[in-house]
């Protein structure tokens, strides 16, 4: 059974000594020589498992998943003094930034006092319940 490479393998040119011209039964040194090649110039795009070759796709997809992802949601002040926001993107160590979409939030004094799993809480001044805000929550 192939597994995938740890490192992209070389290869060596096939004789060509005894290639029959014209001959489309037989496999001929030239046609081994022409599928490694193909199958090299794959493997250096794609890359072999923990590859530090910046251009290949290994390499890509491992900075992709490593980096911070980014989430987005909307919600409404509840009419009290504190709001919690249920979001299943959200862990202790989110980054949660908000932003009004309504002007009555802007007028209000709002704070995040907790991000936890599953959620944040706004602590705020007494809301009607009618300001909404959007927010985004980063998180790694």
């Amino acid at each position: 059974m192939a597994t995938f490479p740890t490192s992209i393998p070389s290869f060596t040119s096939k004789s060509t000594s005894n290639d029959v011209s014209g001959d489309n039964e037989r496999i001929n040194g030239a046609d081994i020589n022409t599928l490694q090649n193909e199958l090299a110039a794959a493997l250096a795009k794609i890359g072999a498992d923990s590859s530090a070759v910046a251009t290949s796709h290994d390499y890509k997809i491992t900075q992709l998943e490593a980096g911070k992802r980014v989430f987005s949601g909307t919600d409404t002040l509840a009419a009290s003094t504190t709001t919690t926001v249920t979001d299943a993107n959200c862990t202790a160590d989110s980054v949660v930034v908000l932003y009004p979409t309504h002007a009555d939030f802007s007028a209000l004094l709002v704070y995040i006092s907790d991000i936890s799993a599953g959620s944040f809480t706004l602590t705020h001044s007494s809301a009607d319940g009618d300001e909404t805000f959007n927010y985004i929550i980063v998180k790694d």
